[in-house]
């Protein structure tokens, strides 16, 4: 087992968690985002075998973009934001890149999300749509 930096940081983790945290993050780094733009990310590809051509659950790409979305920019845009315009943190350029970045890429997610929301609502039904009148009919019905 490699004895780098990573593990001397983190005494009370594990090799195989802190492995599995770093996977699950590009994972989400990485696929979420084209989840969200990508035909795959709303209908299963074929290589994926019994759920081919089948819708994706919204809920399976929704959940985790507005979690990560919401949580990337209250955590860095808010709270890094506060914490460097209140002096409790001394501002150097890299500490503001890295919080604008981090704010940029939540943003972008909830951004992303709302679209992908959006795309995949479903139809309304036809007898539903139309059932309420329209608000110039309202006035004309109650005069």
């Amino acid at each position: 087992m490699p004895q780098g930096a990573l593990w001397r940081t983190s005494p009370g983790a594990s090799a195989p968690f802190l492995l599995t945290f770093v996977a699950l993050m590009v994972l989400a780094g990485t696929l979420l985002p084209l989840a969200l733009v990508h035909r795959w990310g709303r209908i299963w590809p074929s290589w994926v075998g019994p759920l081919a051509a089948r819708p994706v659950p919204r809920w399976l790409v929704l959940v985790p973009a507005l979690f990560l979305g919401a949580g990337l920019t209250s955590y860095f845009g808010i709270g890094g934001g506060t914490a460097v315009a209140t002096g409790m943190i001394a501002p150097d350029w890299f500490l503001v890149v890295a919080l604008a970045t981090y704010t940029l890429w939540g943003v972008g997610l909830l951004v992303s999300a709302s679209s992908y929301l959006a795309l995949t609502r479903p139809e309304c039904p036809a007898g539903r749509a139309s059932a309420a009148p329209a608000p110039a009919e309202r006035r004309t019905r109650a005069a």
